[in-house]
């Protein structure tokens, strides 16, 4: 390649082998500054034995269990937290054995649910809005739960009544 073009600019082949040894020279340093450089040598760790720990006044002691804290409630299904969600619960199962009706009321409850989740204004099926955007986390969950008791309100002729 280097010869034609000698050939065709007017060199000699001299000229063209000249090229090509700095040509290649440039490819070697270009290929030597790329190659990644040496990881230096990991360091021998010593390795602590028992006898090592009793030196310095170290014991090992399991740690102590504490309990998981009870929830507010305890799941006691008096409160209406409880009963809300056992209510969400019932509507779920309608909606998966085929109510159509139920299915409304439970993509009403994912979209409540996933508008309050990301923060963005939502507006139910009968036209009531929810306004997450302007709200504080804690505003919003009071809102939602508020929503999601309309809905619950609402399946009282398919369910029967919930609040009792």
């Amino acid at each position: 390649m280097e010869a034609t073009h000698i050939a065709l600019v007017g060199g000699s082949f001299r000229q063209a082998e000249d090229a090509n040894i700095a040509s290649l020279d440039r490819l070697a340093a270009r290929n030597l500054a790329k190659k990644p450089k040496q990881k230096p040598a990991k360091r021998k760790r010593r390795t602590v034995t028992a006898e090592d720990l009793a030196a310095a006044g170290v014991s090992r002691k399991p740690a102590p269990i504490v309990a998981a804290p009870v929830s507010p409630c305890g799941h006691c299904g008096l409160c209406m937290r409880c009963k809300r969600e056992r209510r969400v619960l019932a509507i779920s199962s309608a909606a998966k054995s085929g109510n159509l009706d139920a299915a409304k009321l439970m993509w009403e409850l994912s979209g409540l649910l996933l508008a309050s989740q990301v923060g963005n204004n939502y507006r139910g099926q009968t036209g009531v809005e929810y306004p997450f955007a302007r709200l504080t986390p804690a505003e919003r969950s009071r809102v939602r739960d508020a929503g999601f008791t309309f809905v619950c309100d609402r399946s009282v002729p398919m369910l029967g009544e919930w609040r009792r």
